[in-house]
Parts: structure tokens; sequence; C-alpha cells
């Protein structure tokens, strides 16, 4: 066994009933036990008992079967008494003339940790998953619970975010607004009329104007409108379009200025 004395994984041959016929240097430093400890006593004194019932009941079966098994995970008896996580390859063949496996451990701490590592990771992605969609439906139910129009254009006037009263004003529904381009929504008359405001609040200039829309009924509103430039990092990332439906306050208006002759 001096070759494989010094390869890093450790080794182990035994027959086909278990019975340790040879090892190498890395599994005595492993389990803590001495060569002639281990020479001729059963696999069974390096496993912890689960090992033990998962070799019988499955790694056996397999190397009977295929006469192969590739990355099998077990543990084995560390020196400190503590179970060290293993990956092991095994395989049939002849050893000093009698029928044996070969079995190559690979310590798998490092693995182990990864593993863990990544688990926890994702318990934190799905945990700021979770926080993020809570945070996203208290601001959409937030933002549907206002009376105004509200929606959120990129820099390259895509919708990004609209509120329910938005949506159905143009005869939408709010959750295919996202990817939709403003002139898709307002149309070519309106959008030119816009453009200007929406040029200005996309060099950072805040906008108010009003403006007579059509309802979906026919009818014709009046409102006001503020397009706010959002910024990031100093940069202009888009605009918050919010509009006002102000008919009622601008018939009152007319009706007070031009009162009618009793």
């Amino acid at each position: 066994m001096i070759l494989v004395d010094k390869l890093p994984c450790s080794v182990l041959i035994t027959d086909v009933s278990g019975t340790i016929l040879g090892l190498n240097r890395q599994i005595t430093a492993v389990t803590g036990l001495d060569a002639a400890d281990l020479q001729g006593q059963s696999i069974d004194r390096i496993l912890p008992p689960a090992s033990r019932i998962f070799l019988q009941t499955h790694v056996f079966p397999t190397l009977l079967r295929n006469g192969t098994i590739s990355e099998c995970f077990f543990q084995l008896i560390g020196a400190d008494r503590k179970a060290v996580p293993v990956l092991a390859d095994c395989r049939s063949d002849s050893y000093e003339g009698r029928e044996s496996y070969v079995w190559t451990f690979f310590v798998a701490l490092e693995r182990t940790r990864f593993e863990a590592e990544l688990i926890g990771a994702r318990s934190r992605a799905v945990e700021s998953a979770l926080a993020v969609t809570t945070s996203e439906r208290f601001l959409r139910s937030m933002a549907d619970a206002l009376p105004g129009l509200v929606a959120f254009w990129s820099n390259d006037l895509v919708c990004k975010f609209s509120n329910r009263h938005y949506a159905d004003w143009f005869g939408r529904n709010a959750d295919e607004m996202a990817g939709v381009h403003i002139r898709d929504v307002l149309g070519e008359e309106l959008f030119k009329l816009n453009d200007k405001h929406i040029r200005a609040a996309l060099a950072g200039e805040p906008q108010q104007f009003e403006r007579n829309m059509l309802r979906r009924d026919g009818s014709i509103a009046f409102t006001i409108a503020h397009y706010t430039p959002f910024f990031v990092k100093g940069k202009v990332e888009g605009f918050i379009a919010q509009a006002s439906d102000v008919t009622e306050l601008k018939l009152s208006e007319v009706a007070l200025t031009n009162p009618r002759n009793s």
C-alpha cells in the first residue's frame, strides 16, 4: 500500500463481506485508528450506526448488482469520535487472489460547509424575496387606494408600475401595464400633447399641467397632471406620473363665476 499512501484521499480494501484487507495512511488519519486496529476488522468499525444500515441496505446490494458505486454520501467515525461526512467511490476487484471491493473516501467537510452556506444563502434569498413581495403588495395596495392615477415610466418610456385607477382609465388591466410603451397607453394624440412635459421630466424638471382627457364612457374630464422626475444616484431613471380628475371642482368654479340669473 506504499503507493496509495501518497494519495490525498482515504483508501480501503475489503472482501465482499466488509472485512478490511488493506488500507492507506489517510484512513488512519481520518479515523484516528492504527492500521493494526483496523486490519481484519469489519468496515462497520469505522461507520456510525446510520451509515452501517445504509451500507447493508443500499451500498452492498448496489455493488452486488452493478459492481460499482460513485459519489455515495455517508459518514465515517472521525478521530474525535464525531461523524465525518465523506463521498465514497467503490468498485469490485481482486486483492491477493480474493474477490474484494476497493473503497475511496473523499472527506466532504468543505463541500458540506459550502452546501450549508448555500442553503443559508438560499434561505436568506427566500426571506428577502418574501419581504420584497410583502413590500410590493403593501405599495400596490396603498397606490390602488389613492383616488388619483399613478404610474411610473422608465427613461425609455416603458411602464414599470401603475395603480388600478390609471390602468382602468385607459381600459387596461394593471397587471398588463408593465412593459407597455407610454405611446401605446396614451394614444398618439395625447402622447404628442404631453411630449414636451415628458421630455422635461426626463431632463429632471418637475411638470404640472392641466389636460382635458376622454373618459372610457366618452365624456370629457378635466385633469391636473404632475410628472415628477425619479432620480437614482443623481441620474434620472424615469418619472412618476400622477393625475387627478378635477372635473367636479372645475364645474363648481364655472358655476360660481357664471351664476344663473334668478
